[in-house]
């Protein structure tokens, strides 16, 4: 009785010296993992940041201010309101680039009524004479994109008036004409294209107005 009394006691003590043993262990785990997963919870938000901040920096380099312009559509040539005339987006226009910069034909008004499309001979010659314009446009301003989006002139109007009385065009930004330091270049790029168009008149005049956007080159 007694032997098995002090075997019982002996294998209770091992067992309990066992646990005790292996207790530090656990709690070295218990201690270390919160340090382990407070610098994985640091690494993913210093990544999630950096993520984040790229994003906004490419949203700001690419988003076209029209979509919160839509609510009040305006004329970036002379601030007149735009809100009724009939429009066309333009998804594949004209794009250029020079300096870091893209200027991009976005969308073309037409401001006389809908039968303004049969004063030309051909309606397909109407789609061609307003690539044409946006083109000359583009080009005409590509060695200027960069001082005219650091003096903010981002948004652009083109507005075209082809009669029998009367031929020409203006071109503004923010309410106001384009200064006079890009007409020399406006003028030899746009009058040859505007002229020609005006020869192919049938009847009526033809009034429109291109909107572009200068962006920054993230290509």
């Amino acid at each position: 009785m007694g032997t098995r009394y002090f075997l019982a006691l002996f294998l209770i003590l091992l067992v309990l010296g066992f646990e005790v043993q292996g207790d530090p262990v656990p709690r070295q785990e218990e201690t270390a993992s919160p340090a382990l997963l407070t610098k994985v919870q640091e690494s993913l938000l210093g990544y999630w940041d950096l993520a984040k901040a790229a994003a906004q920096k490419l949203y700001k380099k690419t988003y076209l201010p029209a979509m919160d312009e839509k609510i009040s559509v305006i004329s970036p040539i002379d601030g007149k309101s735009m809100e009724s005339i009939t429009s066309v987006k333009i998804f594949h226009g004209s794009e250029y680039k020079a300096n870091g910069k893209v200027i991009r034909w976005t969308e073309v008004f037409f401001l006389e009524n809908d039968d303004q499309h049969s004063c030309l001979s051909d309606p397909a010659d109407h789609s061609r004479l307003t690539e044409h314009v946006a083109k000359a446009f583009c080009l005409a301003l590509c060695p200027h994109l960069k001082l005219l989006k650091e003096d903010g002139m981002t948004k652009l109007g083109l507005r075209v008036t082809l009669d029998s009385d009367q031929v020409g065009y203006q071109a503004g930004s923010n309410g106001q004409p384009l200064p006079s330091q890009y007409m020399n270049d406006l003028d030899s790029a746009l009058v040859p294209v505007i002229h020609g168009g005006a020869c192919q008149l049938s009847e009526g005049p033809i009034v429109m107005e291109l909107i572009f956007y200068i962006l920054e080159n993230i290509a």
